[in-house]
């Protein structure tokens, strides 16, 4: 049994870690708030700003498949801290942008370090707590980066209220600068570090001294894993495509609440992150596949219901953007907890990485592709359309990713009620 001051060391960690990936999300959710500035001042069209945005998204996908691995080896101490640092650099370098490329470059390099954040300290949360609480500490874990973005949120509508889109690259990240300094002064990679013992092995000891050759045959070889990694990729697709053109939707409109519409987005997805894992760990009893696909389908039907109404400020629009970030972001959590019950303890952050640069590259397609059907449509709101089509693609791809028996058994349960009956 854990005793008391390991209790205690485990919730610190996992309140260092959120504290610090708190403010991670201020280095990169400022650009849709910058949208309309940048395309204003550099002369930019939706196109370009489409693919600078799928550009982040798409670098930080590759350094999450790459760094993943280096997680699992050096531990989220250092790391988070280095991209911390170098994500506010380039935060800084991209508003002094004059054109496409000085803006595409260095945001592009921001995604990279932005990378160094959530695989590693993904390895922190394995090493600390146990499978039976992991949903609930991934679940918290991934409520930081929701309840970031309304502070993000908040801190761009001020900023745009007093100052021009410059200064969205400039003032959120002093935030994450003092964070990541915090961070690195609290957190420890391992109970070792603090002088506990391990937590009991989930996996074969020689998995441990797992080559990083070999943890990527590992992962690319689970068919369950890659299925559920598929389900991250569409769920993403969903994520930013809200994140990204929903603060341009309302941001368009006239009233000065409608900008503040947008709040209710992050907010559902502060709390939905914590709702899904700790119902995967309560109610599904560790499943954390059925309450993926639950929240997804009720995201496709939400996300089908604010396309069909005005977007001016409205109560209704407020409640269906929060139940939507509620049912979108949720899963997340879920789907993370999933890759050391799959792959084993020890690939727990080459198996995030690659989950979650499956999530950024289908982003990054889904940004550049929003970007164009704007461009040629000449309606925001088609983000709604695609955001509702991908929410669908993740819930047919999370049913792939249950072992085949409880699909069987899933898929089957009505009718092996009904010849219970007839017998």
């Amino acid at each position: 049994m854990a005793t008391k001051e390991f209790v205690r060391a485990k919730w610190r960690m996992l309140w260092a870690l959120m504290f610090c990936y708190f403010f991670y999300y201020c280095g990169r959710q400022n650009f849709g708030f910058a949208i309309l500035g940048i395309q204003q001042t550099l002369h930019l069209t939706t196109i370009d700003t489409g693919l600078i945005s799928a550009g982040l998204l798409l670098s930080y996908g590759v350094g999450q498949a790459l760094n993943g691995s280096i997680g699992d080896r050096y531990g989220a101490r250092k790391l988070l801290t280095i991209g911390a640092l170098f994500s506010v650099l380039f935060n800084i370098v991209a508003s002094f942008a004059t054109g496409f490329w000085g803006l595409m470059i260095p945001w592009c390099l921001n995604g990279y370090f932005q990378s160094l954040g959530f695989a590693p300290g993904s390895k922190l949360i394995t090493d600390w707590w146990e499978k039976k609480e992991r949903g609930k500490a991934f679940g918290l874990y991934l409520s930081a980066s929701g309840v970031a973005s309304i502070i993000a949120f908040a801190v761009c509508i001020c900023v745009l209220r007093y100052l021009d889109w410059r200064w969205l690259f400039r003032l959120p990240v002093a935030f994450l600068f003092v964070s990541s300094i915090i961070y690195f002064y609290i957190a420890r990679d391992k109970p070792e570090d603090l002088g506990f013992p391990p937590l009991p092995s989930e996996t074969h000891a020689n998995q441990v001294a797992l080559s990083a050759w070999a943890r990527y045959q590992l992962v690319f070889t689970n068919f369950h894993f890659q299925m559920a990694s598929l389900s991250m990729g569409f769920c993403s697709i969903a994520r930013y495509g809200l994140l990204i053109w929903v603060p341009v939707i309302y941001l368009g409109q006239q009233s000065s609440q409608s900008a503040w519409t947008t709040i209710a987005l992050p907010l559902g997805m502060a709390l939905g992150t914590i709702a899904a894992g700790s119902l995967s760990d309560k109610l599904f009893n560790s499943d954390r596949i059925k309450p993926t696909m639950l929240f997804m389908m009720l995201a496709t039907l939400l996300t089908a219901v604010l396309y069909c109404i005005p977007t001016e400020f409205s109560l209704v629009a407020m409640l269906l953007l929060f139940f939507i970030g509620f049912f979108v972001f949720g899963p997340q959590s879920a789907l993370f907890a999933l890759c050391p019950e799959l792959l084993g303890a020890a690939c727990t952050s080459t198996g995030t990485g690659i989950m979650n640069a499956y999530g950024y590259a289908f982003s990054a397609a889904g940004e550049a592709l929003i970007g164009y059907l704007i461009h040629y449509t000449g309606h925001v709101t088609v983000t709604f359309i695609v955001v509702a089509i991908a929410c669908f693609l993740s819930v047919v791809t999370a049913y792939y990713a249950m072992p085949k028996t409880q699909r069987l058994a899933v898929a089957t349960e009505p009718r092996a009620s009904a010849s219970v009956t007839v017998r």
